[in-house]
C-alpha cells in the first residue's frame, strides 16, 4: 500500500505548473500553497520562490514578497527575473532608490527585457524624475514597439514635461494598433484639452466613454470640455452622469462645481464645493476652489478663511498661499 500510495506524490514541477494554472486564475492563496509545496519538495527550486513572490505581491503582502525574491536571488544572482520581482516589491514598499537599484541589476544580467526598462520607468515615475523615467520608456518600446502600456506611460512622462504633442502621438500610436485601449482615449483628450483643441478632445473622450462607460473622470473631463465650447446643459448633464456612478465622490461635486465657474454660474459652484466638503473636509482642491470662487465674488475675507483651511492641510501648498495673499491685499484695499 505504501508503494502504491507513493505512486500518486506530486513532484516540485507538478505542484509549480498547478501554482501557475491557479496564479492566472487570480486563485493566489492557492497558487502560494501551491508553490509552498514545491519548495518543501526541492528548497532550490528559483522558479518557485520567484512565482511564490509573485502571488504574495498579488495578495498585497509585500515584505514578504521581497523576502522571496531574496531567496531566489540568492539561490542564483543572475537571474534577471528575481530582480525584477524583487524591485516591485520595493516599489510598493515605497522604496524607490532601491527598486530602481533592483531594476537596474536585471538591466544589467538582460537588456533586452523590455519588462525590466519599463518597471524602471515606473520607479523612476514615482519619484517625479520624469525624463530619466521617459528615457526608460521609450527604451522599453525600442525593444517592444507593441508594448502599448509603455507607450502609454511614455505619453503621461511628455505630459508631465509639458511636450503635449509628442505625448498625443504616443496615444496616437497606441490607438492607431489598439483601438480598444481606453487609456489611450482618456489621456488623448486630456492633451487636446491643453492643446485647446476642444472638439477634438471631446471626440475622444466620446470614444472613451463609449468603450468604458463607467469611467468617472472621462464625463467629468468631457463635462468641461462642453463648458468651454460653451455648451453648458450638456456639459452639467456629463458632469451629473459621473455623479449618478458615484454620488458620494467628492470629486465628483468639486468638478461640477469647476463647470458652474466656467460658466459663470458662482452661486452654484459654491453649492458643490460645499457638497464636496461634506463628504471630505479635507478635499484641498474644492477649498481652493471655493475660495476663488469667493475671491470672484469679492467675498475676500471669506475666501482667505478657504485658503486658510487648505493650508492647515497642506502648509506647502503654493497656489492656495498666493491667492490668500491677493485676498488679503484685497482686504486692505
Amino acid at each position: 500500500m505504501v508503494l502504491f500510495d507513493g505512486m500518486f506524490k506530486k513532484s516540485e514541477k507538478e505542484y509549480y505548473n498547478e501554482g501557475v494554472r491557479l496564479h492566472n486564475l487570480g486563485r493566489f492563496s492557492e497558487a502560494l500553497a501551491a508553490y509552498d509545496k514545491a519548495i518543501s519538495i526541492d528548497q532550490n527550486h528559483i522558479n518557485s520562490h520567484n512565482n511564490r513572490g509573485a502571488s504574495l505581491e498579488s495578495l498585497g503582502r509585500f515584505s514578504e514578497a521581497l523576502a522571496a525574491y531574496d531567496k531566489a536571488i540568492a539561490l542564483n544572482p543572475s537571474n534577471g527575473l528575481s530582480w525584477n520581482g524583487r524591485g516591485i516589491a520595493l516599489i510598493d514598499l515605497g522604496r524607490y532608490s532601491e527598486a530602481i537599484a533592483a531594476f537596474d541589476k536585471a538591466i544589467a544580467i538582460n537588456p533586452k527585457n523590455h519588462l525590466y526598462w519599463y518597471n524602471r520607468g515606473n520607479a523612476l515615475r514615482d519619484i517625479q524624475k520624469y525624463s530619466e523615467a521617459f528615457s526608460s520608456f521609450d527604451k522599453s518600446i525600442s525593444l517592444k514597439d507593441d508594448y502599448f502600456k509603455a507607450w502609454n506611460n511614455r505619453g503621461l512622462m511628455l505630459e508631465k514635461l509639458e511636450r503635449y504633442s509628442e505625448a498625443k502621438f504616443s496615444y496616437d500610436y497606441i490607438i492607431a494598433h489598439n483601438p480598444n485601449f481606453v487609456e489611450a482615449w482618456f489621456n488623448r483628450g486630456r492633451e487636446l484639452m491643453r492643446l485647446h483643441q476642444y472638439s477634438e478632445a471631446l471626440a475622444s473622450y466620446d470614444k472613451a466613454i463609449a468603450l468604458d462607460p463607467n469611467l468617472i473622470q472621462a464625463w467629468i473631463n468631457r463635462g468641461s470640455v462642453l463648458a468651454y465650447l460653451r455648451r453648458d446643459t450638456e456639459a452639467l448633464s456629463s458632469i451629473d452622469k459621473a455623479i449618478a456612478i458615484n454620488p458620494n465622490e467628492a470629486l465628483n461635486w468639486n468638478s461640477k462645481g469647476q463647470v458652474y465657474n466656467i460658466i459663470g454660474k458662482h452661486a452654484e459652484a459654491i453649492e458643490c464645493y460645499d457638497r464636496a466638503l461634506r463628504i471630505n473636509p479635507k478635499f484641498i482642491d474644492a477649498w481652493v476652489n471655493r475660495g476663488n470662487t469667493l475671491n470672484d465674488l469679492g467675498r475676500y475675507s471669506e475666501a482667505v478663511k478657504d485658503y486658510d483651511n487648505a493650508i492647515a492641510i497642506k502648509p506647502d501648498f503654493e497656489e492656495a498661499r498666493l491667492n490668500r495673499e491677493l485676498a488679503l491685499k484685497k482686504i486692505r484695499q
